[in-house]
């Protein structure tokens, strides 16, 4: 598993797009979440604030109905909005 994130939602596969439950953006959250990145680290590659990517977490764990990072993550796979 390679840590590179998507930068672009341009740059993600289609399938992987779920319009109306995450945005592009909170899923190059949950591809950093998936690779066990911190909110710090997943900030710098994505070129943006951990606190926006904090706040991009707290938008995804409502969406979801997700308890914390992990429960995110494996919401996000069972329904398949990443791999």
């Amino acid at each position: 598993c390679s840590s590179d994130l998507p930068r672009r939602a341009d740059d993600m596969a289609p399938a992987v797009r779920a319009p109306g439950v995450v945005t592009a953006r909170e899923q190059q959250i949950l591809h950093g979440m998936r690779e066990g990145l911190s909110n710090q680290a997943i900030a710098e590659q994505l070129g943006i604030s951990p606190l926006t990517v904090k706040n991009h977490l707290r938008s995804i764990q409502k969406k979801l109905g997700a308890r914390n990072r992990a429960h995110a993550v494996a919401e996000a796979m069972a329904m398949r909005l990443i791999s």
